[in-house]
């Protein structure tokens, strides 16, 4: 067995070295149960055996510092409150701390408190709920230094017990203006003026919400604490960022036959094919394998039916998931066949997707696909069961699919009851030359 598996890594480590993969045309779609014949090729779906969820907590933070010249934009940090169906009522708490070393003019440095003007200044990329609602936001200072990079969604730091202010903001504007009064600048001057580090002496922000019906995202790498006075003005980047989730209710949808999976703190999506049975022992065994894919189409259709009558309500399409999957014990780790761990497990690894085909569905990179079905069709296998979690992703992100996504809010339902056709459930796709 193991040496069968040596011989897998090899093959595999070609398939990794890919860049990006794509789906042939002509093949596929509207499968049925039984084999479908054309000419010497045939094609089979296979539903999952069994789909279950496990309870999983996305972690949410990043320290990210831009590089002269240049900014930190492929991260956000979540502020808001919202109460989709498909999820319930969810509440976000965003923290950002900064880096501040930005030297500062002489008008700056040398100023008396009273001519200095602070401002922080944020810039909305992601609107998940009520976009006519008014946020209600309380600004507080962070108590001590917060170590946010990677900590998980339902990690907390402690803050001030009196909020800095209150604002009302709305989720339709760009940008976010948020004036700081005279009496923090005042206790914050030393700091301010100060061309050295932040330090202990000032430890960062926490934005709550205490109304308002939508979550907002703010853009990491554009976020910035300014400080002016009529002469001059310096702006200190961020340096971290976290959200913090909580569930704080259940779905008021009807997921009857569904599964949910939600971005930041929801379930993730577990399923297998059961590969020691006839089918592939005896069935299929050591067939040749033209292609294969591994699919969980997403029930977008349900979606859309679930949400609230209001207009108003935004809740944009989730465009990217991350596959995991679970080695056999036979198995060496996931660095020893390689695969990037995921977390801390080292039997649980993260597999490259296909970027193109998320809305409508979740799809392991097909080449990779492949290799793994011609082990399980040589009674090898590799992976006994594979995950599948919600990992929203922008830009040139959206390429690197064993990363991490963004953090979201976002659910998204997956067909689960065998009362759905085949293929509209988490299912495999086998092309395939008869012996």
């Amino acid at each position: 067995m193991l040496n069968r598996l040596c011989l897998s890594v090899l093959l595999l480590g070609g398939i990794l070295a890919v860049t990006s993969c794509s789906d042939p045309a002509g093949v596929g779609g509207n499968l049925g149960e039984t084999p479908v014949s054309s000419d010497s090729v045939q094609a089979r779906t296979i539903p999952a055996r069994a789909v279950g969820t496990v309870e999983a907590v996305s972690k949410t933070g990043r320290q990210l510092s831009p590089s002269p010249g240049q900014s930190v934009r492929n991260w956000r940090f979540l502020f808001g409150q919202v109460d989709d169906p498909l999820s319930g009522p969810i509440n976000a708490e965003g923290y950002l701390d900064f880096a501040g070393s930005a030297a500062r003019g002489s008008s700056i440095a040398n100023s008396p408190v009273d001519s200095l003007d602070a401002q922080l200044r944020l810039r909305l990329t992601y609107v998940h709920g009520d976009t006519s609602s008014t946020l209600d936001v309380q600004l507080y200072d962070l108590r001590t230094e917060a170590d946010m990079d990677r900590a998980p969604a339902d990690t907390t730091f402690s803050s001030e017990s009196t909020a800095i202010n209150s604002y009302q903001v709305s989720p339709t504007d760009s940008l976010l203006r948020f004036n700081l009064p005279q009496s923090w600048i005042e206790e914050h001057q030393a700091v301010l003026q100060d061309s050295s580090e932040f330090g202990d002496a000032f430890n960062g922000l926490k934005l709550t919400t205490s109304d308002g019906e939508v979550v907002v995202g703010i853009e990491h790498g554009s976020a910035t604490l300014q400080l002016a006075t009529r002469q001059d003005t310096v702006g200190f980047q961020s340096l971290k960022s976290f959200t913090h989730l909580e569930k704080e209710g259940t779905a008021t949808a009807d997921l009857t036959d569904r599964t949910l999976l939600q971005g930041g703190i929801g379930p993730r999506l577990v399923i297998d094919w059961d590969f020691d049975r006839r089918l592939f022992t005896d069935t299929l065994r050591n067939v040749p394998l033209n292609k294969a894919n591994l699919t969980v189409p997403i029930d977008t259709s349900k979606m859309d039916q679930e949400r609230p009558a209001n207009p108003d309500f935004v809740r944009p399409r989730v465009n990217g998931y991350r596959i995991l999957g679970e080695l056999t014990p036979d198995a060496s780790s996931c660095r020893q066949t390689g695969f990037r761990q995921f977390s801390n497990d080292p039997e649980t690894c993260r597999l490259p997707s296909d970027p193109a085909t998320p809305p409508g569905s979740a799809r392991l990179d097909p080449q990779l696909t492949r290799e793994v079905l011609r082990q399980v069709l040589s009674q090898s296998p590799l992976f006994t069961g594979f995950q599948v979690e919600v990992a929203a992703r922008e830009g040139q992100q959206s390429q690197n699919t064993v990363q991490q996504g963004l953090p979201s809010t976002l659910p998204v339902l997956v067909r689960t009851a065998e009362r759905f056709e085949a293929e509209t459930r988490p299912h495999l796709e086998l092309y395939y030359t008869p012996l």
